[in-house]
């Protein structure tokens, strides 16, 4: 919903935001609440809220009874400048997985009956300010399985006036806080009526995944002091074997993109990564210092660290690649990789704009899938092999060009089409799964989830369509609009409709990136006869139908008899059209062959008649 209409309908008949006082209203609304999360009951849960389908969010993350159990809840005041959602507002939260799902936030509103629960406040509700650089010191303990941070980052602000709604996985346990070099009072996970704000002074409340400083003024240094001891199977984990922290360990507004610095301390034989070049590395008794800096703004960070060996290293460019394994084995798979990567980012900058950095490592992650970190790439074992150049080409297009996964995967759609289908001629049959996901009912634009249900259309649907727009506007044209928009958005959080505005192909986008319905072509006549110049011509009548008005685009009408096939690329924009191929012998039949050029679905071939 957007936040638009999430204001009309809060604002709506019978919904009024609650007043002071209804502290003691909203606590008891929040105890039927983790009533209903406790005892997996969905249906008690939808009662809660002005409509039943507002509890979609929470079903979102929670899937199933079981699951709901495993949420936690609890409420706190509104930020200043966003009380017309409500006074007060409930979090849903636990660890929140990288470009996955985010804690789900709702007001409570006042109806006819009492409070109740309103629409989700979108995770990028618009706040008067915005992070501008992230500056990291984190202490890694492997022997307490545990990690501490310090955290300071720049606020800058916007437009408009108020708190700063900030996001944080709840499993990171705050300890402090200070603004502008001084100790502010913090609420860290305190129960509404116990959070007595001072309205001229800057404090911290931390509820849940949220974190909120009041009283922002013009902005400043605010710096988070926490730590946790954490193990999620297949994700992040601070153990005694190695630290992984890919999923929102540092504070955000709305998952938007940021320059970094870091130093980072752990045992003195473990490797140290984290986004951006090394700036220094220096070894005291067992500790082990690195400090890094990151001049891209990015939209997420990521920290790796462990007892890792190089298996692998090469050089280009003036850059150095490396391949990091927890053993030995698999020597040959490194070497493999860190060509790969090579290539990759040599492909990627000839075409795209310069490599920020000045290295590229591949790191091991044998409990963990896979993700790109711009400078390097966490990876299983299984995958190294095939993806890393995918992994090279979103220091680009998610990296310097960043997405926030909030709207839509459109990152997954251009690199996907840029690494399988222009650097590795569809080696992996990318385009070919990308026709078959057309009957998906999604759009390429819809905020799909990357590894959710529909997150194949993300990658393959839009390496498809890209195909078909390069199909359109040709190669060169494909490469120099590519080229723009990494020159035009760097840096800024960019969406379908930033794409398209660089293409200047806006019935294109709408078609093909908007819709999630297309057309179905039929041939409804052909036959053949004897040219007027010698040979023969064929004419085909085609006709389309299953969308509420025609579309545009391309198809390869195929003719096939005794002496071959001969294939004619022809455009479609009406309900039917009729074309008239030329061939030297006759032609008995007569197909559409889609690939790369649309979605429609094509007939079987049709016999042609003389």
């Amino acid at each position: 919903m957007s936040v638009m209409l999430l204001v009309t309908v809060l604002a709506a008949g019978c919904l009024i935001a609650p007043q002071q006082g209804d502290v003691a209203a909203s606590m008891a609304l929040l105890e039927r609440v983790r009533t209903a999360a406790s005892e997996g009951r969905f249906d008690s849960l939808e009662k809660l809220f002005t409509q039943s389908r507002y509890a979609a969010s929470v079903r979102q993350i929670a899937r199933d009874g079981a699951a709901l159990r495993t949420l936690h809840v609890d409420a706190f005041p509104a930020p200043k400048g966003l009380e017309k959602f409500g006074d007060y507002w409930l979090i849903f939260h636990r660890h929140q997985g990288l470009e996955a799902e985010h804690d789900r936030i709702h007001p409570i509103v006042r109806t006819g009956d009492g409070l109740a629960l309103g629409p989700e406040v979108p995770e990028d509700v618009v706040v008067p300010f915005e992070i501008t650089h992230q500056n990291f010191d984190v202490v890694l303990r492997p022997e307490r399985n545990s990690a501490d941070f310090e955290t300071t980052i720049d606020l800058k602000p916007t437009s408009g006036t108020g708190s700063v709604l900030m996001r944080m996985n709840d499993s990171y346990r705050v300890a402090g806080a200070s603004y502008r070099g001084e100790e502010i009072n913090a609420f860290l996970d305190e129960p509404i009526d116990k959070v007595i704000l001072n309205p001229a002074k800057s404090e911290l409340i931390r509820s849940g995944g949220v974190v909120i400083l009041t009283n922002p003024g013009t902005g400043g240094k605010l710096t988070l002091r926490y730590s946790a001891s954490i193990d999620f199977p297949g994700g992040d984990e601070t153990t005694s074997d190695s630290m992984l922290l890919t999923s929102y360990w540092y504070p955000h507004i709305g998952r938007m993109p940021a320059t970094s610095s870091a130093t980072v301390r752990g045992p003195k034989d473990w490797l140290i990564l984290t986004n951006g070049d090394v700036k220094s590395e220096s070894v005291s008794g067992e500790t082990k210092t690195v400090t890094f800096t990151n001049s891209v703004a990015i939209p997420y960070f990521h920290l790796v660290a462990g007892p890792y060996k190089m298996v692998a290293e090469t050089t280009d460019r003036g850059r150095t690649f490396r391949a990091w394994h927890l053993n030995t084995t698999g020597t040959d798979r490194g070497k493999g990789d860190v060509e790969s990567a090579k290539n990759a980012v040599a492909f990627f900058e000839d075409r795209y704009g310069k490599y920020p950095y000045n290295h590229y490592d591949i790191v091991d992650t044998p409990d963990y899938y896979g993700i790109e970190c711009y400078s390097f790439t966490l990876l299983s074992p299984s995958i190294s092999s095939w993806a890393t150049s995918h992994e090279v080409g979103h220091t680009w297009f998610g990296g310097m060009v960043p997405n926030t996964y909030i709207k839509s995967i459109w990152n997954e759609s251009l690199t996907q089409y840029i690494d399988s289908v222009v650097f590795r001629k569809n080696a992996d049959r990318s385009l070919n799964n990308g026709y078959a996901s057309r009957t998906a009912p999604v759009a390429l634009a819809d905020a799909l989830l990357a590894h959710g249900p529909y997150g194949n259309v993300g990658y393959y649907r839009g390496a498809y369509v890209m195909k078909m727009l390069e199909n359109e506007i040709g190669e060169a044209a494909m490469t120099k609009a590519l080229s723009a928009l990494v020159e035009q958005r760097r840096g800024k959080k960019t969406e379908w409709s930033d794409i398209a505005r660089i293409f200047n192909q806006q019935w294109f986008f709408e078609q093909w990136v908007y819709g999630k319905q297309f057309p179905k072509l039929d041939i409804t006549r052909a036959f053949s006869e004897a040219g007027p110049r010698g040979g023969f011509v064929t004419t085909v009548d085609i006709a389309q139908s299953g969308t509420p008005k025609p579309f545009r685009m391309k198809v390869a009408v195929v003719l096939t008899g005794r002496a071959g096939e001969k294939s004619q690329v022809v455009d479609l924009s009406n309900g039917s059209h009729t074309f008239y191929l030329e061939s030297d012998s006759r032609p008995t039949r007569v197909s559409l062959d889609p690939f790369g050029y649309t979605l429609a679905a094509v007939p079987a071939p049709r016999l042609i008649g003389n």
